[in-house]
């Protein structure tokens, strides 16, 4: 599975943006970029233009007058369409209304209903919530009594988007009082002109009108007007509502947001500068680009998978949930980058003191207060995703893999699963060097050491990904052997290394004969890999002399060979040193996570003129190249460890009791296992954009994404090790339990190579640059 566009797709995207361009009437694009409540005339006119290309019920079955487009195609339409300024289509007629009538009406009805939708006609609304029945629509009570051929309606709908420009209605109505709720609920076609049927619009918070309220009194519509059987009307508005699937994530909006923020920040002033130049407000910035290239990749897996398949994972929740806070969000920062004038009210045509770019922010920024209210509350999508969670096999959130890459992934799950219990990985820490030792003669029987390594020195195909599996199963087992940072340092005597140093070293690297430890972080630096204090100086006979101190050296005293970074005379040297050369000293101890780590002190440590990897002028974006790469291992070792972490917490949560009744029943507790689930599944497409990232020949976008990926997943990491803990109580802080390990490895993974703050401040200031 990839991300990234193909070329089928990158030309359909430019078909869809020329059409856009060459269609759209420049009068609704500017009344749609600059308005809060659409205008009926604008959208239908808009769905008219489509219908000349056969464009405007893309969903639909070519059957019914849709296209082929993978659901792929159908986000890229939508999203060319909203940055265009398009207006929003009648989204309950095309997207709602529309399936449910092809799918389950009779043909007549098809007939009737249909062709006038695609052509942009006539106008829809949904009638489903009432004043006691929203989220809950098995509580309906609006009644349609059958009187010969007729049934009449009585009762009451609310927040029904749009009423007021609408031709029909459908409508949940109960037809069997009798029966269970579900059971006794029809769907039904109203018109919206009826005798005994009333709209009255209500007012948004923003001053605008978008909702209604129905009333039925004694309205008449023919027995004809009933979609499917009598009673189905719950099984026809769960399909309905499968439909919305990622749309409501809102990612094309969130972008369009973004960009509008960004310009309003290169805009705007603050003490003299321009506010993107502010870091409070840069650094929200960037953290909300962050979370939004999260969500966007969440979206664009979700829509690679099979309908089925993703309807089985809580997937929709997620993008929904996250989403909907988002777009929130970010408005939010749009009111207040405009100061004192986020506080002026928004009156459409009217004389205002605001700037142009923020002409309708205080409105956008209060309608969309129901973003997280509309197609489900967020508080209902959490009840969806941990109903879900609490059903699932932990096996069915374990990313698809074919081929090669799914036998690595079975092989490695199946040693953890026979050698890693965490039994067994308390006595390989009580036993220290010994079983390290003996596993590493095992990973490399495995080729797990072979990984990323060209093949002439006894590497084999593959890279990151192959990287990523492993070491995912590494985290979830917590285990102590020091594989990421061994990697890291055998990849950069590959890339950097003279060919005698390659086939010197790294043969016996693969057969586990060689161990190494890579020597960059010292104490201040925190991740910067240009801060660089330890010197290597010439020592006039050919060869070098080091002096200085790196700290926090995964895996030192194992090692036979340290990989040690330098500032030279004209920049930065990487150099191998074997541990036993003299003027070397070591300070062991463990991290709180149990591995094996080491300061080590350089005072006048000889190394010969053949230790130097490549030269100071070359071998900068070769470090930053292999960092990047290892910030994408422990991005993958957090996933195994958050992962580990979750379905642990569950399987407590089922079987500890209290006050007569298992943890997990409820709902604070369920809600906060729906919040580990949200970033633990985000963390996953991020994961993926790292892994599409690594093949970027912009070296700068490259490193941008990693930066981006290993904030969002420390940050993830840093609330599910915590709540994993808390929603253990008391036995989550013992050493005995294992709900304790998964906290420290997540924090010992986001301090390596910088943490999440030191991360986000380098996308930020990738990000201002760009401004």
């Amino acid at each position: 599975m990839t991300l990234q566009p193909n070329s089928a797709e990158i030309a359909f995207r430019a078909e869809v943006r020329e059409f856009v361009r060459t269609h759209l009437p420049p009068e609704i694009a500017e009344r749609s970029r600059t308005s809060v409540h659409g205008f009926r005339d604008d959208m239908l006119g808009w769905t008219r233009i489509l219908a000349s290309k056969g464009w405007s019920v893309a969903g639909w079955p070519v059957e019914y007058g849709g296209t082929d487009w993978t659901p792929l195609q159908r986000h890229i339409f939508e999203e060319e369409c909203l940055q265009a300024g398009a207006p929003m289509n009648n989204m309950q007629a095309i997207s709602l209304v529309g399936p449910v009538i092809y799918t389950f009406g009779s043909e007549e009805q098809k007939r009737t209903y249909l062709p006038p939708i695609i052509r942009g006609e006539v106008w829809w609304a949904q009638g489903f919530s009432e004043p006691n029945a929203g989220s809950d629509l098995a509580s309906v009570r609006t009644r349609a009594v059958l009187d010969g051929d007729e049934y009449v309606i009585d009762g009451q709908k609310i927040w029904t988007s749009n009423a007021h420009f609408a031709d029909w209605i459908f409508c949940l109505v109960r037809t069997d009082p009798n029966v269970k709720p579900q059971q006794g609920i029809s769907f039904i076609l109203v018109p919206a002109d009826a005798d005994g049927l009333t709209i009255r619009p209500i007012e948004s918070i923003d001053g605008g009108i978008s909702l209604c309220e129905v009333f039925f009194d004694s309205v008449r519509v023919p027995v004809t007007n009933l979609v499917g059987e009598p009673g189905k009307g719950w099984t026809y508005a769960k399909f309905l509502l499968g439909n919305e699937r990622t749309w409501v994530a809102e990612v094309p909006r969130n972008n369009l947001n973004l960009a509008a923020l960004k310009n309003m920040a290169r805009q705007e002033m603050s003490r003299g500068r321009r506010l993107i130049d502010e870091p409070t407000f840069a650094s929200r910035l960037a953290q909300a680009e962050i979370d939004l290239l999260a969500v966007e990749a969440a979206v664009l897996r979700d829509l690679a998978i099979p309908h089925d398949e993703a309807r089985a994972l809580p997937i929709a929740s997620v993008v929904k949930t996250r989403g909907s806070e988002l777009l929130q969000d970010v408005l939010e920062m749009q009111m207040e980058a405009l100061g004192v004038y986020g506080a002026v009210q928004y009156e459409e045509g009217a004389s205002s003191p605001v700037p142009a770019h923020g002409q309708e922010v205080t409105a956008s920024f209060l309608y969309r207060r129901s973003a997280s209210i509309y197609a489900g509350a967020n508080e209902i999508q959490r009840n969806i995703i941990a109903k879900t969670l609490l059903a699932m096999d932990p096996q069915s959130t374990a990313p698809a893999a074919e081929g090669d890459m799914a036998m690595l992934r079975e092989s490695v799950e199946r040693w953890v699963a026979d050698h890693y219990s965490f039994v067994d990985r308390t006595r390989y820490v009580a036993e220290g060097t010994s079983a390290i030792r003996t596993h590493w003669k095992l990973f490399a029987e495995m080729g797990w050491l072979s990984v990323g390594l060209s093949g002439d020195v006894g590497g084999f195909d593959g890279g990151a990904a192959e990287t990523g599996v492993i070491l995912e199963a590494m985290g979830g087992a917590l285990a102590i052997e020091p594989l990421a940072t061994n990697l890291l340092a055998a990849q950069l005597i590959d890339k950097a290394g003279s060919e005698e140093q390659r086939q010197r070293l790294l043969p016996a690297f693969s057969t586990g004969d060689l161990l190494l430890a890579f020597a960059q972080e010292e104490p201040g630096a925190r991740g910067q890999i240009d801060r660089i204090a330890t010197t290597a100086t010439e020592d006039g006979n050919g060869g070098w002399t080091l002096d200085g101190h790196k700290a926090l050296v995964i895996g030192a005293s194992l090692a036979d060979m340290l990989v040690v970074t330098a500032r030279v005379a004209d920049g930065v040297g990487i150099f191998l040193v074997p541990t036993d050369t003299p003027g070397l000293t070591r300070q062991d101890y463990r991290t709180i996570d149990g591995r094996l780590a080491s300061d080590i002190i350089f005072d006048r440590a000889p190394i010969p003129a053949s230790s130097m990897l490549g030269t100071p002028q070359t071998i900068l974006p070769i470090l930053q190249e292999a960092i990047d790469a290892a910030l994408y291992a422990l991005c993958a070792e957090a996933m195994g460890s958050m992962e580990k972490a979750l379905w642990t917490t569950i399987e407590y949560l089922k079987t500890r009791r209290q006050f007569g009744q298992a943890l997990a029943e409820y709902q604070v507790l369920q809600h906060r296992l729906a919040d580990m689930y949200m970033r633990i599944e985000l963390s996953r497409a991020m994961l993926m954009r790292a892994a599409e990232a690594l093949h970027d020949p912009d070296a700068d976008k490259r490193s941008k994404m990693l930066s981006a990926a290993k904030n969002f997943i420390c940050r993830a990491g840093r609330f599910v090790g915590a709540e994993a803990i808390q929603l253990h109580g008391g036995i989550g802080i013992t050493e005995e339990y294992v709900a304790g390990h998964y906290l420290k490895r997540l924090k010992v993974i986001d301090m390596l190579h910088g943490n999440a703050d030191y991360h986000l401040n380098l996308y930020m200031q990738a990000m201002i640059s760009e401004a």
